[in-house]
């Protein structure tokens, strides 16, 4: 199968098995400066029952140089279901490597590629003049990157549309 293929078919997979979302760090990071850094963290992840589609997502992750972590979970109080296994693609170069990939092959996930891609670039173009932001008193979580997790989340959210809280 040549790699266009596979890429459809792995963001096949992430539009019916996948999650594309933000994670807000709870955990400050203390800088050599001093001064607290809270964090929004993009990430894909796949859950699925049968090993061998998480293993097939790891080949193409190979193929196009994207690291992963996974992840077996059993649940040991109801010994009858199948074991789920979850790939993991968390980090702002990972998401953005893979989201770029699959970008072109989704359908039901494409805007929230889109959302945490406009995220990941925002956040660069803040880290590449950090220096003169922060003398500013910005940070990572500026209003900007708060709106654009926050549309990720409604977008992911079941039900009624929810506020990020920070």
């Amino acid at each position: 199968m040549d790699l266009f293929l596979k890429l459809a078919w792995l963001a096949g997979i992430i539009d019916g098995e996948g999650c594309i979302s933000v994670y807000y760090s709870q955990k400050p990071r203390r800088h050599r400066d001093g001064h607290l850094e809270r964090r929004l963290e993009p990430f894909v992840t796949i859950t699925n029952t049968n090993e061998w589609i998480i293993r097939e997502v790891q080949d193409i992750a190979k193929l196009i140089g994207v690291e992963w972590n996974v992840q077996l979970s059993v649940d040991r109080k109801k010994p009858d279901r199948k074991p789920c296994w979850t790939i993991s693609f968390k980090a702002s170069i990972r998401a953005a490597k893979l989201l770029m990939a699959v970008m072109p092959y989704l359908v039901g996930k494409k805007r929230q590629a889109e959302l945490v891609l406009e995220l990941i670039k925002h956040r660069r173009n803040i880290i590449k003049f950090g220096h003169l932001a922060r003398r500013h008193g910005h940070s990572l979580l500026d209003d900007k990157s708060i709106r654009l997790a926050e549309d990720v989340r409604n977008l992911n959210a079941k039900g009624r549309q929810k506020e990020l809280r920070i």
